[in-house]
């Protein structure tokens, strides 16, 4: 069963849309277009998702870090470039 999104758009951005649909016929409807859209940045973003998780961790270690210290080192910002690094070949 589908359910349904509302989102607030612009005029000049909701026009654009409706002009697109009606120059190009690619889509049936404004509806169609925007839930194709967010088809595509869904699976864009779950595809990332592991490298956005390491990076939210990655950044809560340095704001820990900074904290802490004030500032990170070189040699302590090295570490974790090549730790998150690694975790990517994983």
């Amino acid at each position: 069963m589908a359910t349904t999104i509302s989102f607030v758009a612009e005029p000049s951005f909701s026009k654009a849309i409706e002009e697109l649909v009606e120059r190009t016929g690619l889509y049936q409807s404004k509806s169609e277009f925007v839930r194709d859209a967010a088809r595509e940045k869904l699976l864009r973003v779950l595809s990332l998702e592991k490298h956005l998780v390491e990076a939210r961790r990655l950044r809560k270690r340095l704001q820990k870090k900074a904290s802490f210290k004030g500032e990170l080192t070189a040699k302590e910002r090295d570490a974790l470039a090549k730790s998150y690094l690694k975790s990517l070949e994983e």
